[in-house]
């Protein structure tokens, strides 16, 4: 056998002829998808599987005399046809029917192979060996691109794989966690709320700076906690706003989120109704409220801002995948501490539809301006979504690339 190898042109030149046949013996037995899958692998010729079969497609070609016999150093048949009507010979690699086919002696003898070809017969073989190709028993791997690939769902994808009862009981377990997530969270945040009421009765509902900052602290912390413990559950949302948000976003299907909504506004009536019951004073005290000199167009700005970061925060930190995603509920709490220490004195520092109706429904009292956490955190939640696709669309993580790199060297 000539040592010499085909240039790689030269056999797409031939391949390119087989596949462009109707009459293909090979399109018929399968032979033709897998030779399909071969052409498609990298033209590197220091690739050892490359120069294995290049050098029996070399054999086979440059051997006119030899072509209706098999070259075989690992059980693997390479085997030239020639297509009726086609006067030029071809090389076709055919994968094996078994691993445990029948030995043929001519093939299988000392690494002699045919003629001259004995010479690299060891070399192919151990170059087979090495990339296990049929020689322990196991089907190839080798197929078209992407046969293999495996859609990897990710954390804010419930799709089911298992029916429309598997949806349902997906969304069944969702609405608990939101709804028990809902009522923890207001819980310890409207507790915590209505202590700063009670420790200074004679303010006159005046709030000082150390009353603000530890509303703040009080609500930024409970959401850090209680995200953290429902993230599995359901995403630990516990706010509509943000579930409007997600939505647009593209990161929540939309079905579940009418699911989730009803479990959150039924979770804060019954947070609100815990705290109204099980301690001293009146839950109307934690009800959202603007300050005197604020206005209601101000108020419906400052809680669309507000609620944009947030929103945001989330997008960035719990859907979009990354190396820190398990500690996103730290900044998610620390983006709702922050927005406290700013909205809190003037517009009470709702961000959360739930969080302004469960008192409200527990009081019995609505402010004439009440519709304002309403459309305020969802104008936010609407805002943070369209930023969030805008830099999607233009493929933000090319723009600052490396940020998740773990090694130095690839940042």
């Amino acid at each position: 056998m000539p040592s010499t190898f085909p240039p790689p042109s030269v056999e797409r030149h031939h391949s390119r002829r087989r596949s462009g046949r109707q009459d293909d013996p090979e399109a018929q037995t399968g032979n033709y998808q897998h030779r399909i899958s071969h052409e498609n692998t990298p033209r590197n010729s220091q690739d050892p599987y490359y120069q294995a079969t290049s050098a029996a497609g070399a054999y086979q070609t440059l051997n006119p005399s030899q072509q209706q016999q098999n070259y075989n150093p690992t059980h693997d048949s390479i085997q030239a046809q020639q297509a009726p009507g086609d006067s030029q010979n071809t090389s076709t690699y055919q994968p094996p029917t078994s691993s445990h086919a029948p030995h043929q002696s001519s093939h299988h003898q000392r690494n002699t192979g045919h003629g001259g070809a004995g010479g690299s017969s060891g070399g192919l073989l151990s170059t087979f060996q090495r990339r296990g190709a049929h020689t322990d028993g196991r089907k190839s791997n080798r197929g078209p691109p992407g046969h293999n690939l495996q859609h990897q769902p990710s954390p804010f994808d419930y799709k089911s794989q298992g029916g429309r009862w598997e949806d349902i009981r997906g969304h069944i377990v969702a609405m608990s966690g939101e709804f028990v997530g809902t009522i923890m969270f207001l819980w310890f945040a409207l507790s915590a709320a209505q202590v700063t009421s009670m420790s200074n009765p004679d303010a006159g509902g005046l709030q000082t700076p150390q009353t603000l900052l530890f509303i703040a602290l009080a609500f930024g912390f409970s959401l850090t906690v209680n995200a953290w413990a429902f993230y599995r559950i359901s995403g630990g949302l516990f706010n509509p706003a943000v579930v409007v948000g997600m939505v647009v976003a593209g990161t929540l299907p939309w079905m579940r989120g009418l699911f989730l909504i009803p479990a959150q506004l039924l979770g804060c009536m019954v947070a609100a109704a815990l705290v109204q019951c099980m301690f001293p004073g009146d839950v109307a005290t934690t009800i959202t409220r603007l300050s005197p000199g604020v206005s209601i167009a101000r108020g419906l700005f400052i809680e669309m801002f507000l609620t944009a970061l947030l929103v945001f925060t989330i997008l960035m930190l719990a859907a979009e995948k990354h190396q820190a995603t398990f500690l996103a509920p730290v900044g998610i709490g620390l983006s709702l501490f922050v927005a406290e220490l700013s909205g809190v004195y003037f517009t009470g520092g709702s961000l959360n539809p739930a969080r302004s109706f469960g008192p409200s429904v527990a009081a019995r009292s609505f402010p004439g301006h009440h519709w304002i956490y309403w459309l305020g955190p969802i104008l936010g939640a609407l805002l943070a979504a369209a930023y969030y696709r805008l830099v999607k669309y233009l493929n933000y993580e090319e723009a600052n690339p490396g940020q998740d790199a773990t090694d130095p060297k690839d940042q």
